[in-house]
Protein backbone atom coordinates (compact mmCIF):
# COMPACT_ATOMS: atom_id res chain seq x y z
CA UNK A 1 0.00 0.00 0.00
CA UNK A 2 3.14 2.51 1.04
CA UNK A 3 2.24 6.10 1.83
CA UNK A 4 1.67 7.19 5.50
CA UNK A 5 -0.30 5.47 7.87
CA UNK A 6 -2.21 7.56 10.27
CA UNK A 7 -4.05 5.90 13.54
CA UNK A 8 -6.66 7.69 15.13
CA UNK A 9 -9.20 10.49 14.17
CA UNK A 10 -8.90 13.44 16.39
CA UNK A 11 -7.40 16.84 15.48
CA UNK A 12 -3.83 16.11 14.99
CA UNK A 13 -4.22 12.65 12.71
CA UNK A 14 -6.95 14.35 10.68
CA UNK A 15 -5.15 17.71 10.16
CA UNK A 16 -1.95 15.91 9.38
CA UNK A 17 -3.75 13.72 6.70
CA UNK A 18 -5.56 16.71 4.85
CA UNK A 19 -2.26 18.51 4.94
CA UNK A 20 -0.85 15.31 3.37
CA UNK A 21 -3.54 15.26 0.99
CA UNK A 22 -3.12 18.55 -0.31
CA UNK A 23 0.48 18.24 -1.21
CA UNK A 24 -0.31 15.23 -3.27
CA UNK A 25 0.84 12.40 -0.97
CA UNK A 26 -0.52 8.87 -0.61
CA UNK A 27 -1.93 8.72 3.24
CA UNK A 28 -4.68 5.51 5.07
CA UNK A 29 -6.59 7.14 8.01
CA UNK A 30 -7.58 4.38 10.51
CA UNK A 31 -10.61 5.66 11.96
CA UNK A 32 -11.70 3.55 14.77
CA UNK A 33 -15.26 4.54 14.11
CA UNK A 34 -17.17 5.80 11.54
CA UNK A 35 -18.04 9.98 11.51
CA UNK A 36 -21.59 8.84 12.60
CA UNK A 37 -20.70 7.62 15.41
CA UNK A 38 -18.62 10.48 16.66
CA UNK A 39 -21.44 12.65 16.11
CA UNK A 40 -23.91 9.67 18.52
CA UNK A 41 -21.13 9.87 21.17
CA UNK A 42 -20.93 11.83 24.82
CA UNK A 43 -19.32 14.99 25.01
CA UNK A 44 -15.68 14.94 24.33
CA UNK A 45 -13.78 17.99 25.14
CA UNK A 46 -14.67 21.69 25.08
CA UNK A 47 -11.89 22.99 22.85
CA UNK A 48 -10.86 26.52 22.16
CA UNK A 49 -9.12 26.83 18.74
CA UNK A 50 -6.93 30.13 18.98
CA UNK A 51 -6.39 31.84 15.55
CA UNK A 52 -3.50 30.32 14.69
CA UNK A 53 -5.39 27.28 14.67
CA UNK A 54 -8.17 28.42 12.56
CA UNK A 55 -5.31 29.84 9.67
CA UNK A 56 -3.75 26.04 9.22
CA UNK A 57 -7.51 25.22 8.67
CA UNK A 58 -7.87 28.13 6.27
CA UNK A 59 -4.71 26.79 4.92
CA UNK A 60 -6.20 23.36 4.64
CA UNK A 61 -9.48 25.02 2.58
CA UNK A 62 -11.61 24.93 5.31
CA UNK A 63 -13.65 27.61 7.08
CA UNK A 64 -15.69 25.70 9.60
CA UNK A 65 -18.22 27.83 11.38
CA UNK A 66 -16.75 31.66 11.20
CA UNK A 67 -20.37 32.65 12.17
CA UNK A 68 -19.31 31.47 15.77
CA UNK A 69 -16.35 32.66 15.80
CA UNK A 70 -15.20 34.31 19.34
CA UNK A 71 -12.98 38.02 20.20
CA UNK A 72 -12.44 38.07 23.73
CA UNK A 73 -11.10 36.34 27.19
CA UNK A 74 -12.73 37.45 30.43
CA UNK A 75 -10.80 36.55 33.79
CA UNK A 76 -11.62 37.15 37.15
CA UNK A 77 -10.23 36.15 40.45
CA UNK A 78 -13.04 34.96 43.22
CA UNK A 79 -13.05 37.60 45.35
CA UNK A 80 -14.26 41.02 46.86
CA UNK A 81 -12.18 43.75 45.15
CA UNK A 82 -9.98 40.92 43.42
CA UNK A 83 -8.60 41.65 40.00
CA UNK A 84 -11.19 41.53 36.91
CA UNK A 85 -10.42 42.21 33.63
CA UNK A 86 -11.74 41.60 29.42
CA UNK A 87 -9.05 40.66 27.28
CA UNK A 88 -9.41 41.60 23.62
CA UNK A 89 -7.75 38.88 21.04
CA UNK A 90 -5.80 40.04 17.93
CA UNK A 91 -7.84 37.77 15.66
CA UNK A 92 -10.55 35.70 16.43
CA UNK A 93 -11.00 32.08 18.03
CA UNK A 94 -13.78 29.13 17.75
CA UNK A 95 -15.03 26.97 20.23
CA UNK A 96 -17.04 24.15 18.19
CA UNK A 97 -18.40 20.66 19.52
CA UNK A 98 -15.81 18.32 18.64
CA UNK A 99 -18.56 15.82 17.79
CA UNK A 100 -19.54 17.96 14.97
CA UNK A 101 -15.45 19.45 14.10
CA UNK A 102 -14.12 15.87 14.02
CA UNK A 103 -16.85 14.03 11.46
CA UNK A 104 -16.61 16.88 9.57
CA UNK A 105 -12.64 17.10 8.89
CA UNK A 106 -13.20 13.35 8.38
CA UNK A 107 -15.56 13.52 5.81
CA UNK A 108 -13.54 16.35 3.87
CA UNK A 109 -10.91 13.46 3.99
CA UNK A 110 -12.89 11.10 2.25
CA UNK A 111 -14.83 13.94 -0.21
CA UNK A 112 -11.15 14.49 -1.55
CA UNK A 113 -10.51 11.05 -1.94
CA UNK A 114 -8.68 9.69 1.22
CA UNK A 115 -8.69 6.46 2.22
CA UNK A 116 -10.25 5.12 5.71
CA UNK A 117 -9.88 1.99 7.22
CA UNK A 118 -12.17 1.70 10.20
CA UNK A 119 -11.78 -0.50 12.76
CA UNK A 120 -9.73 -0.51 15.90
CA UNK A 121 -6.14 -0.60 15.58
CA UNK A 122 -4.31 -2.10 18.57
CA UNK A 123 -0.66 -1.90 19.34
CA UNK A 124 -0.25 -5.91 18.51
CA UNK A 125 -0.88 -4.74 15.09
CA UNK A 126 1.60 -1.82 14.65
CA UNK A 127 4.48 -3.80 13.27
CA UNK A 128 1.84 -5.38 10.66
CA UNK A 129 1.24 -1.55 9.65
CA UNK A 130 4.82 -0.40 9.48
CA UNK A 131 5.26 -3.37 6.65
CA UNK A 132 2.32 -1.82 4.67
CA UNK A 133 3.34 1.93 5.03
CA UNK A 134 6.54 4.06 4.97
CA UNK A 135 5.81 5.69 7.96
CA UNK A 136 3.00 5.04 10.83
CA UNK A 137 1.81 7.83 12.92
CA UNK A 138 0.03 7.14 15.65
CA UNK A 139 -2.43 9.80 17.07
CA UNK A 140 -4.91 7.96 19.11
CA UNK A 141 -4.55 6.46 22.59
CA UNK A 142 -4.46 8.91 25.88
CA UNK A 143 -2.09 5.80 27.16
CA UNK A 144 0.21 6.05 24.95
CA UNK A 145 -1.63 3.47 22.41
CA UNK A 146 -1.37 0.63 25.32
CA UNK A 147 2.27 1.97 26.35
CA UNK A 148 3.42 1.71 23.31
CA UNK A 149 5.08 5.18 23.84
CA UNK A 150 6.00 5.06 27.60
CA UNK A 151 6.11 8.03 29.51
CA UNK A 152 9.03 10.90 29.60
CA UNK A 153 10.03 10.96 32.77
CA UNK A 154 12.15 14.21 32.89
CA UNK A 155 9.05 15.61 30.97
CA UNK A 156 6.24 15.04 33.29
CA UNK A 157 6.14 16.44 36.50
CA UNK A 158 2.78 15.03 38.00
CA UNK A 159 1.88 11.19 38.53
CA UNK A 160 -1.58 11.95 39.34
CA UNK A 161 -4.26 14.24 38.46
CA UNK A 162 -3.56 17.69 38.54
CA UNK A 163 -7.73 18.69 38.28
CA UNK A 164 -10.52 16.88 38.04
CA UNK A 165 -12.61 17.85 35.62
CA UNK A 166 -16.92 18.26 35.02
CA UNK A 167 -17.80 20.19 31.78
CA UNK A 168 -20.76 20.12 30.24
CA UNK A 169 -23.80 21.72 27.54
CA UNK A 170 -26.48 23.64 29.59
CA UNK A 171 -29.59 25.85 28.77
CA UNK A 172 -30.95 28.85 31.01
CA UNK A 173 -27.70 30.88 31.61
CA UNK A 174 -26.08 33.76 29.02
CA UNK A 175 -22.67 33.43 27.45
CA UNK A 176 -20.19 36.54 28.14
CA UNK A 177 -20.51 39.60 26.18
CA UNK A 178 -17.60 40.09 24.00
CA UNK A 179 -18.13 36.20 23.06
CA UNK A 180 -15.45 34.54 24.81
CA UNK A 181 -14.56 32.30 27.06
CA UNK A 182 -14.97 33.31 30.79
CA UNK A 183 -12.40 32.51 33.76
CA UNK A 184 -13.09 32.45 37.45
CA UNK A 185 -9.75 31.91 39.02
CA UNK A 186 -10.30 30.62 42.70
CA UNK A 187 -6.89 30.08 44.41
CA UNK A 188 -6.15 27.19 45.78
CA UNK A 189 -9.95 25.55 44.79
CA UNK A 190 -9.63 25.35 40.77
CA UNK A 191 -11.27 27.41 38.27
CA UNK A 192 -14.65 27.70 36.92
CA UNK A 193 -15.05 28.18 32.72
CA UNK A 194 -17.94 29.72 31.01
CA UNK A 195 -17.88 29.79 27.15
CA UNK A 196 -20.10 29.91 24.02
CA UNK A 197 -19.74 27.11 22.14
CA UNK A 198 -21.34 25.34 18.61
CA UNK A 199 -22.79 22.21 19.31
CA UNK A 200 -25.70 20.46 17.19
CA UNK A 201 -28.10 22.91 18.02
CA UNK A 202 -26.27 26.18 17.02
CA UNK A 203 -24.91 28.27 19.85
CA UNK A 204 -24.53 26.65 23.02
CA UNK A 205 -23.28 27.88 26.83
CA UNK A 206 -20.78 25.55 28.16
CA UNK A 207 -19.36 25.15 31.71
CA UNK A 208 -16.09 23.54 32.84
CA UNK A 209 -15.34 23.40 36.60
CA UNK A 210 -11.89 22.37 37.13
CA UNK A 211 -11.97 20.90 41.04
CA UNK A 212 -8.18 21.21 42.95
CA UNK A 213 -8.81 17.15 44.14
CA UNK A 214 -10.18 16.88 47.27
CA UNK A 215 -11.29 20.38 47.08
CA UNK A 216 -15.17 22.26 47.91
CA UNK A 217 -15.35 22.15 43.81
CA UNK A 218 -14.58 18.75 43.87
CA UNK A 219 -18.13 17.37 45.15
CA UNK A 220 -19.00 17.95 41.86
CA UNK A 221 -16.88 15.52 39.92
CA UNK A 222 -18.57 12.45 41.75
CA UNK A 223 -22.50 12.90 41.74
CA UNK A 224 -23.77 11.24 38.57
CA UNK A 225 -25.83 13.08 36.61
CA UNK A 226 -27.90 10.35 35.71
CA UNK A 227 -28.51 9.27 39.37
CA UNK A 228 -30.16 12.43 39.87
CA UNK A 229 -30.37 15.23 37.20
CA UNK A 230 -32.10 17.75 40.11
CA UNK A 231 -29.33 17.29 42.53
CA UNK A 232 -26.32 17.32 40.22
CA UNK A 233 -27.55 20.90 38.69
CA UNK A 234 -28.39 21.81 42.38
CA UNK A 235 -24.88 21.13 43.48
CA UNK A 236 -23.67 23.16 40.51
CA UNK A 237 -25.65 26.04 40.93
CA UNK A 238 -24.50 26.56 44.38
CA UNK A 239 -20.69 26.23 43.79
CA UNK A 240 -21.37 28.89 41.23
CA UNK A 241 -23.45 30.90 43.87
CA UNK A 242 -20.38 30.47 46.08
CA UNK A 243 -17.19 30.57 43.70
CA UNK A 244 -18.15 32.33 40.71
CA UNK A 245 -21.04 34.57 41.91
CA UNK A 246 -20.74 36.60 38.80
CA UNK A 247 -21.78 33.88 36.65
CA UNK A 248 -24.05 32.77 39.07
CA UNK A 249 -25.71 36.08 38.25
CA UNK A 250 -26.14 35.04 34.53
CA UNK A 251 -28.36 32.01 35.12
CA UNK A 252 -32.14 31.77 34.78
CA UNK A 253 -33.00 29.16 37.44
CA UNK A 254 -36.50 28.57 35.79
CA UNK A 255 -34.27 27.13 32.61
CA UNK A 256 -31.39 26.22 33.98
CA UNK A 257 -29.77 22.26 33.13
CA UNK A 258 -28.09 20.29 30.82
CA UNK A 259 -28.94 20.73 27.53
CA UNK A 260 -29.05 16.59 27.05
CA UNK A 261 -27.40 13.55 29.37
CA UNK A 262 -24.67 13.07 26.38
CA UNK A 263 -23.60 16.82 27.51
CA UNK A 264 -21.56 16.38 30.08
CA UNK A 265 -18.36 14.84 30.94
CA UNK A 266 -16.53 14.33 34.09
CA UNK A 267 -13.09 12.89 34.25
CA UNK A 268 -9.31 13.05 35.59
CA UNK A 269 -6.56 12.65 33.32
CA UNK A 270 -2.74 13.04 34.65
CA UNK A 271 -0.27 15.31 32.69
CA UNK A 272 1.70 13.51 30.86
CA UNK A 273 4.56 13.46 27.55
CA UNK A 274 5.61 10.08 26.23
CA UNK A 275 8.56 9.06 24.32
CA UNK A 276 7.39 10.08 20.95
CA UNK A 277 9.21 7.52 19.19
CA UNK A 278 8.22 3.59 18.92
CA UNK A 279 10.87 1.76 17.37
CA UNK A 280 9.98 -1.29 14.97
CA UNK A 281 12.06 -4.31 13.24
CA UNK A 282 13.85 -3.31 10.67
CA UNK A 283 15.11 -0.26 11.26
CA UNK A 284 11.61 1.59 10.75
CA UNK A 285 9.56 3.10 13.69
CA UNK A 286 6.38 4.51 14.44
CA UNK A 287 5.77 8.33 15.58
CA UNK A 288 3.60 9.69 17.92
CA UNK A 289 1.77 12.91 18.45
CA UNK A 290 -1.36 14.48 20.12
CA UNK A 291 -2.87 12.79 23.03
CA UNK A 292 -0.56 10.06 22.76
CA UNK A 293 2.58 11.90 22.63
CA UNK A 294 1.41 14.42 25.31
CA UNK A 295 -2.11 15.00 27.21
CA UNK A 296 -1.71 18.81 28.74
CA UNK A 297 -4.39 19.62 31.39
CA UNK A 298 -7.00 21.43 29.78
CA UNK A 299 -6.65 24.17 32.05
CA UNK A 300 -4.64 26.56 29.57
CA UNK A 301 -6.62 25.61 26.10
CA UNK A 302 -3.99 23.84 24.57
CA UNK A 303 -3.80 20.80 23.91
CA UNK A 304 -5.73 20.57 20.49
CA UNK A 305 -3.93 23.69 19.06
CA UNK A 306 -0.42 21.76 19.97
CA UNK A 307 -1.87 19.04 18.31
CA UNK A 308 -2.68 20.78 15.12
CA UNK A 309 0.97 22.68 14.88
CA UNK A 310 2.79 19.38 15.58
CA UNK A 311 0.05 17.96 12.80
CA UNK A 312 1.96 20.76 10.17
CA UNK A 313 5.06 20.27 11.29
CA UNK A 314 5.32 16.57 11.27
CA UNK A 315 3.60 17.06 7.55
CA UNK A 316 6.71 19.39 6.54
CA UNK A 317 8.91 16.86 7.43
CA UNK A 318 7.48 14.10 6.07
CA UNK A 319 7.61 16.62 2.62
CA UNK A 320 11.10 16.91 3.13
CA UNK A 321 11.66 12.83 1.84
CA UNK A 322 12.40 10.18 3.64
CA UNK A 323 13.63 7.52 4.13
CA UNK A 324 11.26 7.43 7.07
CA UNK A 325 13.19 5.11 9.88
CA UNK A 326 13.74 5.39 13.17
CA UNK A 327 16.35 8.59 12.66
CA UNK A 328 13.79 10.68 10.96
CA UNK A 329 11.50 9.89 13.43
CA UNK A 330 14.28 10.98 16.45
CA UNK A 331 14.67 14.19 14.66
CA UNK A 332 11.44 14.89 14.10
CA UNK A 333 10.35 14.25 17.79
CA UNK A 334 13.56 17.13 18.84
CA UNK A 335 11.83 19.43 16.05
CA UNK A 336 7.97 18.37 17.66
CA UNK A 337 9.21 19.05 21.28
CA UNK A 338 10.80 22.43 20.71
CA UNK A 339 7.14 23.92 19.95
CA UNK A 340 5.56 21.49 22.52
CA UNK A 341 8.13 23.15 25.29
CA UNK A 342 5.92 26.36 25.84
CA UNK A 343 2.60 25.18 25.65
CA UNK A 344 3.01 22.44 28.30
CA UNK A 345 4.96 24.27 30.45
CA UNK A 346 2.20 26.48 30.84
CA UNK A 347 -0.56 23.97 31.12
CA UNK A 348 2.06 22.97 34.32
CA UNK A 349 2.60 26.44 35.18
CA UNK A 350 -1.44 27.08 35.43
CA UNK A 351 -2.18 23.73 37.92
CA UNK A 352 0.16 25.84 40.84
CA UNK A 353 -0.36 28.11 43.21
CA UNK A 354 0.11 31.38 41.46
CA UNK A 355 3.49 33.24 42.01
CA UNK A 356 3.90 36.49 43.15
CA UNK A 357 4.90 37.76 39.45
CA UNK A 358 1.97 35.91 38.20
CA UNK A 359 -0.39 38.25 40.66
CA UNK A 360 1.34 40.70 39.98
CA UNK A 361 0.30 40.28 35.95
CA UNK A 362 -3.13 40.01 36.76
CA UNK A 363 -3.55 43.00 39.06
CA UNK A 364 -1.60 44.82 35.63
CA UNK A 365 -4.27 43.46 33.31
CA UNK A 366 -6.97 44.76 35.65
CA UNK A 367 -5.03 48.34 35.38
CA UNK A 368 -4.00 48.28 32.09
CA UNK A 369 -5.75 47.37 28.50
CA UNK A 370 -3.08 47.05 26.81
CA UNK A 371 -1.72 44.18 29.36
CA UNK A 372 -5.12 42.81 29.35
CA UNK A 373 -4.99 42.68 26.03
CA UNK A 374 -1.79 40.90 26.01
CA UNK A 375 -3.12 38.65 28.44
CA UNK A 376 -5.71 37.07 26.04
CA UNK A 377 -3.25 36.78 23.45
CA UNK A 378 -0.84 34.54 25.33
CA UNK A 379 -3.33 31.42 25.39
CA UNK A 380 -2.61 31.29 21.08
CA UNK A 381 1.46 32.46 22.31
CA UNK A 382 2.49 30.64 25.00
CA UNK A 383 6.23 31.17 25.24
CA UNK A 384 5.29 34.94 25.28
CA UNK A 385 2.37 34.08 28.00
CA UNK A 386 4.96 32.95 30.31
CA UNK A 387 7.20 35.23 30.29
CA UNK A 388 4.41 37.41 30.62
CA UNK A 389 3.39 35.35 34.00
CA UNK A 390 7.09 35.83 34.70
CA UNK A 391 7.41 39.57 35.36
CA UNK A 392 8.39 41.11 32.50
CA UNK A 393 8.44 44.60 33.11
CA UNK A 394 6.04 46.48 31.08
CA UNK A 395 7.21 47.78 27.78
CA UNK A 396 9.64 45.23 27.19
CA UNK A 397 7.54 43.29 25.03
Amino acid sequence: MGGIGIVGTGISGLQLALYLQGAGVDTTVYAPQPAGELRAGRLLNLVFRWAPTVGREQELGLDLWPEHSVGAVHVRVAGEGAPAFCGRLPAAARATDFRLYLPALLEHYEARGGRVVVGATDPAGLEALARRHELVVVAAGRDGFGGVFPRHPGRSPHTGPARHVTAGLYRGIAGPEPAGPDITLVPGVGEIFLLRFHSFDGPAVALSVEAVPGGPLDRLSDLAYEADPAAFESALLALLERFAPALARRVDRAAFGLTRPLDLLQGRLTPVVRQAVAPLAGGRAAIAIGDAWILNDPIAAQGANLGSRCAFLLGDAVLAGGPYDEAFCRRVESRLWAAALAPTTLSNALLEPPSEAAVAALVEAAQDQARADRFAAGFADPEDMLTLLAGEPAGCH
